[in-house]
């Protein structure tokens, strides 16, 4: 079994890889701190519905 280091091409296939995974995870990350303030805000109680700015389709 022979040692051989790393070429160009083998970095480049594994920054392909790497970087959609860290994208992901950092909309991950983002989504999931910026998320739970929502309910408090979005609740019945609330006197502007956080829907209102939001585009519903219809």
């Amino acid at each position: 079994m022979s040692s051989k280091r790393a070429g160009s091409r083998e970095w480049t296939g594994l920054a392909v890889l790497a970087l959609p995974t860290l994208l992901l995870s950092l909309d991950q990350s983002v989504l999931f701190l910026a998320l739970p303030p929502w309910p408090r805000r979005c609740g019945p109680a609330a006197r502007r519905p956080c829907g209102s700015w939001t585009s519903t389709g219809s």
